[in-house]
């Protein structure tokens, strides 16, 4: 017995050579005890935490109505409008698009009754000109030709405001100051048939049929 306790201890002694395997294997590593799973957070159940930045009710109601109103669904849109308004009714960029949507749908009186409630230093150019067209089907000239004449002086390239004040001057049988603005607009815009037949009209009305014909067939194709 002794002798073979001495010869497992002269194996264990003994060098082991380079690129030798031991003499006595070792015992495998004892094996790992898994880990103890962390518990889970308790879940707050009485609120979920957003992803993006919240949107407010009157804000995604606003968006609404104005997706709406792109989709000429203009009952629906009109509707929303005034729920938005209803709780922000000192909002004057909410009621400037509200009084668009009406002048839109043919409903001047009322888009006029509503822009008109906003300085005029808070209404954007857009709006602006619905004013000055909701003024227009009021036949209140003097009052859209300053709306115009504003707006035409803060975007001085705007064709669309000066063509507004060409036909309300032509109206006005302003007829000199009208086809003024309509040669600039032609300047500018030359290949404009549109623009080109209400000159001609305004040069018939001005009693000048000849350059009218000659502009009107300009129009036409052979």
């Amino acid at each position: 017995m002794n002798r073979v306790v001495l010869a497992f201890a002269l194996l264990a002694a003994a060098p082991v050579r380079a690129g030798e395997p031991p003499s006595i294997v070792p015992p495998p590593p004892p094996a790992q005890t898994p880990p103890v799973p962390m518990p889970a957070p308790p879940r707050n159940t009485s609120r979920i935490v957003p992803l993006a930045e919240s949107i407010p009710d009157w804000q995604a109601r606003w968006e609404l109505a104005r997706a709406l109103s792109y989709l000429q669904r203009f009952d629906e849109s009109l509707a929303e409008y005034r729920k938005v308004l209803a709780v922000r009714p000192t909002d004057n960029l909410i009621r400037q698009d509200f009084g668009q949507v009406l002048l839109w749908f043919g409903r001047s009186d009322d888009a006029y009754a509503e822009l008109s409630k906003i300085p005029a230093a808070e209404l954007s150019p857009a709006a602006s000109l619905a004013l000055g067209d909701a003024l227009v089907a009021r036949r209140a000239y003097p009052e859209a030709e300053a709306i115009f004449r504003r707006e035409l002086e803060r975007a001085g390239g705007d064709q669309l405001t000066r063509l507004k004040l060409a036909e309300l001057l032509s109206w006005s049988k302003r007829y000199d100051e009208s086809l003024q603005l309509y040669r600039a607009i032609l300047t500018a815009l030359p290949e404009d048939v549109q623009v080109r037949r209400r000159y001609a009209l305004v040069l018939l009305w001005a009693g000048r049929p000849q350059e009218s014909a000659e502009e009107m067939r300009r129009t036409l194709t052979e």
